[in-house]
């Protein structure tokens, strides 16, 4: 893995191209939450094209960060708020000043090739990550500073990375990805804005009903949520916390999928489904939970493009998103019972995703403002629907849950069956509670939700769509970096292996001997199911 030492310029504010309004912008009450107040590192890697001058008279830049600076500016005029500023008002919700200080900005420069980051493309964890990346201070503090940091360093051999931090409160990975596309786009045709995709931000359609309509499995949780828990993740200080990457070719999956996976499942398990039954089981042995102990899968939903009431997000919503099923079982369920069933909890979670439940979960997140950030003990969470354009949040996080002993005792095949009853459970109506139940937690005391497991889908946010023309993208994602205390979230990345075959990444975060056991872990579910192929 090489070394290398950014040489970076003066950061600098750029502030919008054009004049904007002067306005101060409510974010909803899934935006609001606390635990996305955060400033989100992601990654981009672009290797040089050779190309003919085209219809707007541009070729390939000499540098990259001037072109990407002037882009940036210009984006800036149509996605404003992200050149304004956070503000926290009565009650600890938080609004937008929109008041054009503009984003930070670094040039930098680097002597190293992308094919040294990485051939065909960089895989995680990334070298040196920390030198494409600039500083932003305390990445926890969101109120008054900067909503958005971009570095640019060109390589040696011409192609070039953009490192960047986005305040996670004002968009999710959709909605940072929409926003690079702009950029990238802009940057493309030499500004012309015809082809962009025009943000919306009408935040108010995910903010909780009056009077707020709380899903009674809500209140549950919310009962959990005081407990201090005796999870050895909430325990383990972060210095003893490791980090790993775990990648997923073709071969790995089409063995999981072929003698793990219930054969009568319809639809079949999904990628992420079949993945993240078994991080989760593995995760569970790991840890060491009783097999009484329940235990809990949280992923993220993206719901743009569907149901009642995220059906109305317009085109362009930019804000986040996301709703959580949950899957919960309890250990020994997990572990004794077939993938089908950790299968079926997942996709029953899924299906309860409901307008109403999505709802419900607003109105809970809105019961959360005022309080410190969720400490989830024994919970593993995912993204997968608001329509195209929106740019915020727009998450919501089934729970699969289920005694520890169960988990880790089972196949496979109930695991996958506890993720897809999570899914399945995903209906509009439980989104609608959702909603209720996020607006519900203002002014409460800290959180914590005992054995938790919290998991990602970030392949499908759109990143293969960024294109300067002059260089494409080939690879990126989420970067582990500073302290990963207060994100323990696995993410599923599409990559590139050395092979050229498209890959999942999924990293994980343990206790240092726990992390041991779930190499071992999964090693042996990997290793079992190519040996009887």
């Amino acid at each position: 893995m090489p070394s290398f030492v950014a040489r970076r310029k003066k950061p600098e504010l750029v502030l919008p191209a054009q004049a904007t309004p002067h306005e101060t912008l409510a974010l909803s009450d899934v935006d609001d939450a606390i635990d996305l107040r955060f400033l989100q590192p992601a990654i981009e890697f672009f290797r040089a094209v050779d190309i003919d001058i085209d219809d707007h008279g541009l070729g390939r830049p000499a540098t990259a960060a001037k072109v990407v600076k002037a882009a940036l500016a210009k984006a800036l005029v149509h996605y404003y708020p992200l050149a304004g500023r956070l503000r926290e008002a009565a009650g600890g919700k938080l609004a937008v000043e929109c008041t054009g200080e503009g984003v930070v900005f670094v040039e930098a420069e680097a002597d190293v090739s992308m094919d040294e980051l990485g051939k065909p493309s960089p895989l995680p964890p990334y070298p040196c990550v920390e030198e494409l990346l600039c500083e932003v201070g305390d990445p926890r503090v969101v109120l008054g500073v900067p909503l958005f940091f971009m570095q640019v360093t060109q390589l040696r051999c011409g192609g070039f990375v953009i490192g960047l931090h986005i305040c996670h409160n004002i968009a999710d990975g959709y909605g940072t990805t929409q926003f690079l596309k702009c950029i990238a786009d802009l940057a493309r045709t030499g500004g012309d804005a015809s082809q962009i995709v025009l943000p919306v931000w009408n935040r108010e359609i995910l903010t909780a009903r009056i009077p707020p309509h709380i899903n009674p499995e809500f209140v549950g949780f919310l009962q959990r949520l005081g407990s201090k828990g005796d999870d050895v993740m909430l325990s383990t200080p972060p210095e003893e916390m490791v980090v790993r990457f775990f990648l997923f070719g073709p071969e790995d999956i089409a063995a999981l999928r072929s003698h793990h996976a219930p054969a009568h499942l319809s639809p079949p398990a999904t990628s992420f489904e079949l993945l993240t039954a078994v991080m989760w089981r593995c995760r569970t042995v790991a840890l060491g939970y009783e097999h009484h102990q329940r235990v809990g899968l949280m992923f993220s939903m993206n719901v743009r493009g569907g149901g009642k009431r995220h059906g109305l997000v317009p085109h362009g919503f930019y804000g986040n998103a996301l709703f959580y099923p949950v899957a919960d079982t309890t250990a020994g369920e997990l572990s004794g019972n077939p993938l089908g069933y950790t299968l079926g909890l997942l996709r029953e979670a899924k299906r309860n995703l409901t307008d109403d439940n999505m709802e419900s979960m607003v109105d809970f997140m809105a019961s959360l403002h005022g309080r410190p950030p969720l400490t989830i003990d024994k919970m593993y969470e995912r993204h997968g629907l608001v329509p195209h354009g929106f740019y915020g949040n727009a998450l919501f996080y089934p729970v699969a849950d289920t005694p520890a002993g169960e988990l880790s005792g089972n196949p496979l095949g109930y695991t996958l069956g506890l993720i897809r009853e999570a899914k399945r459970n995903m209906t509009d109506d439980n989104m609608e509670s959702m909603v209720d139940f996020m607006a519900s937690l203002h002014g409460r005391p800290p959180l914590t939700i005992d054995k938790m497991y919290e998991v990602s889908d970030m392949k499908w946010i759109g990143q293969e769509a960024l294109d300067f023309r002059w260089a494409k993208r080939v690879g990126g994602g989420l970067p582990m970096v500073g302290d990963i205390s207060f994100d323990s979230v696995s993410c599923h990345m599409r990559c590139k292996n050395g092979k050229g075959q498209d890959v999942i990444v999924i990293n994980m975060i343990l206790p240092g001997p726990a992390m041991d056991k779930f190499e071992k872990e999964i090693a042996v579910w990997v290793c079992n199911g190519q040996d009887e192929k």
